[in-house]
């Protein structure tokens, strides 16, 4: 008798032990999908970004110097947004055209890079010496706000 239930112990254990393994063998529901690797901030800044809006709350200091500010930036607004360009390749090479405040175009080709631990873009313009160095306020996918001449400028991707 006690040889039998030996053999029976023995025999369900085996076999519990056969479905657990069958169980954990069977990963399909339950894998961890890898994740993925982040983006880094060159490469999302690598695209065609037209201006959007304009931030005025960042940058001046005098309320009476931001409002004046404000309020010439306000009148071009409409055609900033239609005429102001960001074209960052991967190649690291940059075109510009950007409408100030005195509804004139400047445009630039040259270079970008990134300094200041990935915060401040900086464009050299072809024969320039100096770099335009813009602050890089805030940055997704979908959006880039750059700290250029005392202003906030808030830019999208091109569609």
């Amino acid at each position: 008798m006690l040889g039998l239930v030996i053999a029976l112990a023995v025999s369900c254990g085996s076999k519990e032990t056969k479905e657990n393994d069958a169980v954990t063998k069977d990963t399909t529901a339950t894998e961890i999908p890898a994740a993925e690797t982040p983006v880094s901030v060159k490469e999302t800044l690598t695209k065609v970004w037209v201006l959007n809006d304009i931030d005025y709350k960042v940058g001046l200091n005098a309320a009476e110097d931001k409002e004046a500010y404000k309020a010439k930036l306000e009148k071009v607004l409409a055609d900033m947004k239609g005429k102001s360009e960001l074209n960052l390749g991967a190649d690291g090479k940059v075109s510009v055209e950007m409408m100030d405040h005195t509804n004139t175009i400047k445009n630039y080709n040259g270079t970008w890079s990134l300094t200041d631990e990935d915060k401040t873009l900086n464009v050299m313009p072809a024969g320039s010496l100096d770099p335009l160095q813009w602050t890089i306020w805030e940055l997704t996918p979908d959006s880039l706000s750059l700290l250029i001449n005392n202003t906030t400028m808030k830019f999208v991707p091109k569609k």
